[in-house]
């Protein structure tokens, strides 16, 4: 359902670049590929998140975990969180021309 909900935006992940990255139990998927148990645990390991819970982490370009959720979140609260920092800023201002 949260993943339906973020790619049903109308082009905004996008515009912002996002990749939604599903981690269920021992699977994921990764830019169209599946993700072996050693590559999610891996995943969730950098990104602090548990196997056993469901959540949502917004990580940045750099990695790190800029927002977690634990539970169903509005696609437009990430995108706000998103469209607040900086980095989005500046390419938003650059596409602007400016």
């Amino acid at each position: 359902l949260q993943i339906g909900r973020l790619h049903a935006t109308d082009g905004a992940l996008a515009d912002r670049d996002l990749r939604v990255v599903p981690l269920m139990g021992d699977a994921g998927r990764l830019a169209g590929r599946t993700l072996d148990r050693a590559q999610v645990d891996a995943l969730r390991e950098a990104w602090g998140l548990r196997g056993d819970t469901w959540a949502v982490a917004l990580v940045g370009k750099d990695g790190g975990v800029k927002a977690r959720w634990d539970e169903r979140v509005p696609p437009s609260e990430i995108f706000e969180r998103i469209d607040a920092m900086p980095m989005r800023a500046r390419e938003v201002e650059r596409r602007r021309g400016h």
